[in-house]
Parts: structure tokens; C-alpha cells; sequence
């Protein structure tokens, strides 16, 4: 206990300049009977977000001391609170920790839920770019004040799906993701809409076509002096060996059918030179004589034009 010979007022009763009182130190107070006594502050009160631990569980007067304790992913502006000279424990509070500003993401991008705050339990929507994909949806600013991380991955398109008369060969045989190329090569008498296929963003591959070549048939025969000709150009001569040969024939009897009978050896000359023309072609011609009256027999005297030829072809 601490006296002081002093006259202090006291539950309202007034020092005369006669009177002597005691004097009480700050955390101390009298007990009614002029001894002090000190102060107790109680029971350490409820903080939000956390607790208080008294270091001495068995005081909690004047001047004692208790421990700050924030729950995860908040902080406090003391690490003590003290119990004080009116009897009351001073006050802390446990505030969230704050994150600040999200990181960059490679290949995507954060967006903030709420704004206003980075705070601890703050969250942010993960977007990644065409052809990627992340590995969460949201990541979280967390109790040691850093914010989670996310991977923005390109998308896998998988195995490459067959072609019909061709074959595709992945430039990069380790991997199948967005980006990846590979080779489209056709089979023989075939060719491809396009050179190379690529994985979409979509996650799935473009497709080739392979479509047969065009025939070229003027090229027959061009590497090659002594190929056969294509088959129009023989159909052609021969379509034209025959219309020669129906010429000469008429054109023989018309001179039949105009020539007097004094050029009969002339006459003879001019048939057998058509007639070897016409053999020249591989024809052969068979005359046979007919005696009886021909339509030709009112316009000639002459008996020969009663001749029939025949044509073997």
C-alpha cells in the first residue's frame, strides 16, 4: 500500500486545512476504510477477428499485459493490450491483410470481384486467352497476404484423326496443343486443299482434303517418242481413210458416166491408178460385171458402165 499524508477530496466530503486523507497512486483506489487498493481491469474483452491472451492468467490488475492474437489472414496495428489506471483493458483491432495488386498472368488476365478491395479473402475470375485454359476459376488473396496463382495452359487437341488417302506427321511428335502443326502428305495420284493443319483453339485440329489429281491427256506419251497415240487420234485417221476412199469412188463414176468411148485406154489408166490409190489404203475392191440394163445405161453407149464394184474394206 501506498500513504500519502495529503487532504484530498473523498467520496465528496471536502478537506478542511485540518484535515489529513490518503492519497492513492493512478491504478489504485481506497477500499473505504483510507487504504488503496489497486485497480483490477477483469477479463480481457472479445475482439473480432481474433482473441487476447493475458500474460499472467492469474492477475488481471493494473498495468498487466495481454498478447494480441489475429486470426489467419489478419493483422493487428499492436501486438499488446495493457490494463489501465481507469480499470479498463485498452483495445486492438484485427484487420484483414491486403494482397495488393494482382500479378500478371501469362496468356490470360485477372479480374477483381470486388474492386474496391485486395484485401485477405478478396477474389478474382481467372480469363485466359483464346486456345488456353486455366487450372482453377478464381483465385484468392490469402492469410500470408499473396495471392494465389493460376496457369493458363494451351488447350490439347489429342491425336490427330485419320485422312482418307493421305497421312498427317506432327512437326513436333512431343506435343499436341494449341499451336501444333503437322504436315499433310497425300498419296500417290492425290494431293492436298492445303499444306500443313494446325490445332485450333477450340482444341480441335483442322482437316485436309485429299483429292485425286486431274488427268492430263495431252500429256500421254510426251516422255515417251515411241508411245502409242492416244486412242482419238487413231479413231480420227481412220474415220478419214474412209471418207477418202467413198470420195475416190465417186469421183470414178462420174468419170465413167462423162468420158466418150474413144478414151476407153485413157479411161482404163485413170481407174486403175484410182483403183491403186484406193488399194494404197487397204482396201480392197472387187469388180464384177453385170450385162443387164443399168439406170446409167440411157446416158453411155458404152457397155462398161454396166460394171457393179464392190468395196471390201
Amino acid at each position: 500500500m501506498h500513504r500519502f499524508r495529503a487532504c484530498i477530496a473523498y467520496q465528496s466530503y471536502p478537506c478542511t486545512k485540518w484535515e489529513t486523507r490518503q492519497r492513492c497512486a493512478n491504478g489504485w483506489t481506497h477500499n473505504g476504510n483510507y487504504n488503496c487498493i489497486i485497480l483490477d481491469c477483469g477479463a480481457t474483452p472479445a475482439i473480432l477477428n481474433g482473441a487476447y491472451t493475458p500474460l499472467n492468467t492469474t492477475n488481471t490488475t493494473y498495468v498487466l499485459q495481454a498478447n494480441v492474437i489475429c486470426d489467419a489472414g489478419y493483422e493487428s496495428n499492436i501486438s499488446k493490450i495493457i490494463c489501465q489506471a481507469n480499470a479498463k483493458w485498452s483495445t486492438a483491432n484485427c484487420v484483414a491483410k491486403d494482397c495488393g495488386t494482382i500479378t500478371k498472368i501469362l496468356n490470360g488476365v485477372y479480374y477483381l470481384l470486388n474492386k474496391t478491395t485486395t484485401s485477405y479473402g478478396s477474389q478474382a475470375n481467372v480469363t485466359c486467352d483464346a486456345g488456353y485454359e486455366s487450372n482453377v476459376r478464381l483465385i484468392m488473396c490469402q492469410a500470408n497476404a499473396t495471392w494465389e496463382t493460376a496457369i493458363c495452359n494451351p488447350k490439347d487437341c489429342g491425336t490427330i484423326p485419320k485422312i482418307l488417302n493421305g497421312v498427317y506427321y506432327l512437326l513436333n511428335k512431343t506435343t499436341t496443343s494449341y499451336g501444333s502443326q503437322a504436315n499433310v502428305t497425300c498419296d500417290a495420284g492425290y494431293e492436298s486443299n492445303v499444306r500443313l493443319i494446325m490445332c485450333q483453339a477450340n482444341a480441335t485440329w483442322e482437316t485436309a482434303i485429299c483429292n485425286p489429281k486431274d488427268m492430263d491427256l495431252t500429256a500421254i506419251g510426251e516422255d515417251d517418242n515411241t508411245s502409242d497415240p492416244p486412242v482419238a487420234i487413231i479413231a480420227g485417221a481412220a474415220g478419214g481413210g474412209v471418207a477418202l476412199i467413198i470420195f475416190i469412188v465417186v469421183i470414178v463414176v462420174v468419170l465413167k458416166m462423162r468420158r466418150p468411148q474413144g478414151c476407153e485406154s485413157t479411161r482404163n489408166v485413170h481407174e486403175n491408178r484410182a483403183f491403186d490409190g484406193i488399194a494404197s489404203h487397204g482396201t480392197d475392191i472387187a469388180i464384177t460385171e453385170d450385162k443387164s440394163t443399168s439406170d446409167y445405161s440411157n446416158l453411155d453407149d458404152d457397155p462398161d458402165m454396166s460394171h457393179t464394184y464392190s468395196f471390201i474394206h
